[in-house]
């Protein structure tokens, strides 16, 4: 095999805690066809290095936290500017030995800045919703979450309730996209730099970094950067999950708050006034859907956590985007490609 042009890393955000599933992912590491220059585990203080090892990662202590492992990986490659790729994983995937050679040779060819692989069939089976009709995916067209459209370009196109339109059903095998799934990604190192992803940090704010992966692409697609999503190109997301029984009490806090702030930082702040007046009717449109489905989850279930969390989220995102600190934030312009 010709030897390749370019150079790339991969950064690791680990709590250190997947055991057989972070093995699986060194395993996938180990068999690629071309093999990393570095390897940098990003894991968090306070907890043990995993006992599966490749051999030559460099582990690298940081506090904890779902966005800061993430950016603080991106950023120290893209500081140290010793590889040309960044290929950012999640410690519970898998992927064929010819994913990295095939995604950046596909990058390079058609000048593509950021590339996501897809989620391979099993997890497609699992988690996405492929069709227009089922069950789920009606629910979250009417809570203004997630609509399936067919006849638009992009895998993924923001809407104005900060939720998403998709394409699962393109001819393409790569498609342009504005969001995708976060657990594996490449990006160019030197554009890492360009997004000034420390701006993000109101997502941590709460105990999951929602949505994160919709904040960073969505910024990739705003500052010009060519983003694909490639079908062909897959990863298995083995889903490690989480041991916090808060967890979905968790999640609807984020979906108040921080979907919230992403709608007012990345929709409405940009916005003309015709488009503003109709971005506050999609906004209202998602709260008072999504206070209707948790409460009537809530009466249901006879537990009103859920409504309590969601509604307490909306209202800390309404006093963040009113406070000092968010007005302090870079605004973020629209740049040409």
């Amino acid at each position: 095999m010709k030897n390749p042009t370019f150079t790339y890393s991969i950064v690791i955000r680990t709590l250190g805690t997947g055991g057989e599933k972070y093995q699986k992912l060194l395993n996938s590491i180990k068999t690629q066809t071309i093999q990393p220059k570095h390897t940098y585990v990003i894991i968090a203080e306070g907890y043990s290095l995993p006992q599966q090892r490749l051999g030559n990662e460099e582990f690298i202590y940081t506090r904890k936290g779902m966005w800061h492992q993430r950016i603080f990986g991106l950023e120290y490659v893209a500081k140290h500017l010793d590889s040309d790729f960044i290929f950012a994983v999640d410690d519970d995937i898998s992927f064929l030995p010819d994913l990295v050679a095939n995604s950046i040779r596909w990058m390079e060819n058609n000048h593509c800045d950021v590339l996501a692989p897809d989620l391979d069939s099993i997890c497609l089976s699992s988690g996405i919703l492929k069709s227009i009709f089922s069950f789920k995916n009606l629910i979250y067209s009417l809570l203004g979450l997630r609509v399936e459209n067919p006849f638009q370009k992009e895998r993924v196109k923001i809407m104005g309730t900060s939720g998403f339109m998709a394409n699962t059903n393109v001819c393409s095998d790569a498609v342009p996209t504005q969001s995708a799934q976060f657990a594996a990604f490449f990006i160019r190192t030197d554009k890492v730099k360009l997004l000034d992803l420390k701006s993000e940090y109101w997502l941590e704010g709460t105990k999951y970094a929602l949505p994160d992966d919709q904040v960073f692409y969505y910024k990739c697609y705003l500052f010009g950067l060519k983003i694909y999503m490639h079908e062909k190109y897959t990863i298995n997301h083995l889903d490690h999950g989480s041991s916090n029984p808060d967890r979905i009490s968790d999640i609807s806090y984020a979906n108040g708050r921080n979907f919230f702030i992403f709608w007012h930082r990345f929709l409405f702040s940009r916005a003309g006034l015709i488009k503003k007046l109709w971005l506050i009717v999609c906004i209202m449109y998602r709260i008072i859907m999504l206070f209707i489905f948790y409460l009537i989850k809530s009466v249901l279930q006879m537990n009103f956590k859920l409504l309590n969390s969601y509604c307490s989220g909306v209202f800390a995102g309404i006093a963040y985007v009113l406070s000092p600190e968010y007005k302090r934030l870079p605004i973020v312009y629209k740049l040409k490609p």
